[in-house]
């Protein structure tokens, strides 16, 4: 959450190494599926890739999978095959349908259709008549998919509800407390924001986002010596962080610090381009 642009709201971003830990399987493989193209992140800062929550959902079925029993050299073969022929600039990720035939993952194209890694279509239904195997969703991830489309549609009210539920029953998940002080934040309800981001980082104080949008939400709250010290927290992970550094600069001019705060501007300014 940049204070200059004054979003509505953070939006939520996982590194490669996060999304590889939620979907279940190794950083080490999250890196080699990028580096040969067969993924691509949503955006990318300097060499950190970040995913977004669609893509996260494409990774978690691709998780899935591998514990069902796909060998990671069967997946690797298909991720390649779906390359091969989907349209450039595809996005693979947001394409992987909740549908299986086995342990192989299928893709929903452009026209609607199933589709296995090598192009063949499918219909919805076996020559017998069954169904392909569909996972059936938890209560819990039930929740969790209606909350993020109200939180995508701008439905915040209902979207934070829905989060305070998860969140009785998985008090301990860093990423639905990051998504509720979202949606809180959104509905200027900024001091309980707060204290959301504080229990995602107590659950979680490697995130860098977190840091940097509590420290923003903390100069709003006009409280800037707690905001400096989240900010340079966020910076000690990620040094090169330009929302963080003009977050720090906001701060610092709060306190007075003018030099200083200039020079995080500048900082910032390099960061971003």
């Amino acid at each position: 959450m940049a204070r200059a642009t004054q979003p509505s709201r953070p939006v939520r971003r996982y590194s490669a190494a996060e999304a590889a830990k939620l979907a279940g399987f190794s950083p080490r493989r999250m890196q080699r599926w990028i580096r040969q193209g067969w993924i691509r992140p949503a955006v990318r800062r300097g060499r950190i890739a970040y995913f977004d929550y669609e893509q996260l959902v494409g990774l978690r079925r691709l998780g899935r999978l591998l514990a069902a029993g796909t060998s990671a050299g069967r997946m690797s073969l298909s991720l390649r095959q779906f390359r091969a022929w989907l349209p450039p600039g595809s996005d693979l990720l947001r394409m992987l349908a909740p549908l299986s035939l086995g342990t192989r993952p299928l893709v929903r194209t452009p026209t609607g259709r199933l589709a296995e890694a090598h192009g063949q279509l499918l219909i919805e239904f076996d020559e017998a008549g069954s169904p392909l195997s569909l996972p059936l969703p938890s209560q819990r991830d039930d929740l969790a998919q209606r909350a993020q489309q109200c939180d995508a549609a701008g439905e915040w009210a209902e979207a934070a509800g829905l989060y305070r539920e998860l969140l009785d029953r998985a008090s301990g998940d860093a990423n639905l407390w990051f998504n509720y002080a979202g949606t809180l934040y959104a509905l200027e309800r900024v001091a309980e924001a707060a204290a959301a981001l504080e229990q995602c980082l107590r659950r979680d104080p490697l995130d860098e986002q977190a840091w940097n949008n509590l420290g923003a939400m903390l100069l709003d709250l006009g409280r800037p010596d707690e905001a400096e010290r989240a900010l340079r927290r966020a910076l000690a992970l990620v040094p090169g962080y330009a929302d963080a550094h003009f977050n720090l600069a906001e701060a610092l001019l709060a306190k007075g610090s003018a030099a200083a705060a200039s020079r995080h501007f500048r900082i910032a300014g390099r960061a971003a381009k």
